[in-house]
């Protein structure tokens, strides 16, 4: 995901001038062929604070910023400046967190990424989306250029594969991977190869379940929602991130206001820190 990233900001950096590109002390050398082709790059070291307001001050000039960083660094450490000089002044603003939920497990809770969903898909202005392979990563960011909103993207670390799609990428619109019936599968992120292998295991079980990809958790897709919740008998959701607060949580909001006979299960972490 990082190394598809790194593409196809190279690649539309060659087109479009205006985007700048700001790291907090990680993936220089990840970004050695985009700073070949620009001068718009700034490492700002371990202040990411700083680069968030500094990314607000380029949207405010004409740039698009685009800030890359460990999930964490860019989300938790940085709320009070996304949320005052981002949302609140509605700039356009890329983030993209790196190494979310458990990805540097071998780091512990200081570099694991469980609540960022949750925290960030609270601010007005402000898009929330986790591609699910590397060649989402690089459909997000050309939509998210496209957004006139801020966009938080949350991706992997390494060593993801594609999945084929049924349908295209959009933000706040689902992406089908397989169609079913009864049991709908709804995963967000890199956690599409374990839905994948739940559907798998159910399928020699004689269950045909959809499996569905919800890259874009803010804004939700409710038109597809609303339709699961009519067609489906049980609805699984599946995330790297805290059950409280996420991908789950969306779901179950939504669905509340909603007659439905179908059950929600909620899987993903649970309340507590995990030492690896």
């Amino acid at each position: 995901m990082r190394n598809s990233f790194s593409r196809i900001i190279t690649d539309l950096s060659k087109k479009n001038k205006k985007i700048f590109l700001l790291s907090g002390d990680i993936g220089n050398n990840l970004f050695n062929d985009y700073k070949k082709n620009t001068n718009n790059f700034l490492n700002c070291g371990v202040a990411e604070q700083s680069m968030i307001s500094i990314g607000a001050g380029l949207a405010m000039t004409g740039y698009i910023p685009v800030i890359y960083t460990i999930a964490p660094f860019v989300t938790s450490r940085c709320y009070e400046q996304i949320k005052v000089d981002l949302c609140y002044q509605n700039l356009k603003v890329i983030l993209i967190g790196t190494g979310s939920g458990y990805s540097y497990s071998h780091l512990g809770p200081t570099h694991h990424s469980l609540e960022d969903i949750s925290i960030i898909r609270t601010l007005p202005n402000i898009n929330v989306v986790a591609p699910c392979d590397p060649d989402e990563v690089a459909e997000a960011f050309r939509e998210a250029l496209d957004n006139k909103k801020s966009t938080y993207i949350r991706i992997g670390k390494k060593g993801e594969k594609n999945f084929k799609k049924l349908n295209s990428f959009k933000i706040g619109k689902h992406r089908k991977i397989i169609k079913g019936n009864k049991i709908c599968i709804i995963s967000t992120g890199v956690m599409i190869t374990e839905a994948y292998k739940l559907h798998e295991k159910l399928k020699l079980n004689n269950f045909n379940s959809e499996l569905v990809n919800m890259h874009s958790i803010k804004p939700l897709d409710y038109n597809y929602l609303q339709n699961v919740a009519k067609k489906f008998e049980l609805i699984i959701s599946i995330e790297e991130h805290s059950r409280i607060g996420g991908l789950g949580s969306s779901i179950a909001e939504f669905l509340s206001q909603f007659k439905t006979h179908a059950k929600h299960v909620i899987i993903g972490a649970e309340d507590g820190f995990i030492s690896v």
